[in-house]
């Protein structure tokens, strides 16, 4: 597994900034998005996540609740998100949440799955 640690990006014309952060695993795709749709665990796995809970499900996704910390819990961050099922864009089985309300103005968590036949890419 390789982790890029989070990053802080200034958003042209704005004080605001945006956040990124990517985990690649290499690991069977189908392994890996058992992991990712775990969504009540996230906090035992990814330390930024103080809480993420599922609200409800339905046959068209998940309604979760999250919490996170950034920049050593200066930040606290909540948001009440939409997650649909996966869907292949570009070949990839990807997941893109959509914000529904929280203390942000922006909150887009996207997960893609790839099944590369050679080694992981850099």
């Amino acid at each position: 597994m390789r982790i890029s640690k989070g990053r802080i990006h200034p958003i042209a014309g704005s004080a605001l900034v945006h956040g990124r952060a990517t985990i690649t695993v290499n690991a069977p795709a189908r392994q890996a998005d058992r992991v990712v749709l775990d969504f009540d665990r996230y906090a035992e796995f990814m330390p930024e996540f103080s809480n993420s809970k599922i609200l409800s499900h339905s046959h068209g996704g998940w309604q979760l609740f999250q919490e996170i910390s950034a920049l050593h819990g200066t930040i606290h961050m909540w948001a009440r998100v939409q997650v649909p099922k996966p869907t292949t864009l570009n070949g990839a089985e990807t997941i893109v949440a959509t914000l529904v309300d929280g203390n942000v103005n922006a909150y887009e968590p996207k997960c893609s799955f790839a099944h590369w036949t050679t080694s992981i890419p850099s």
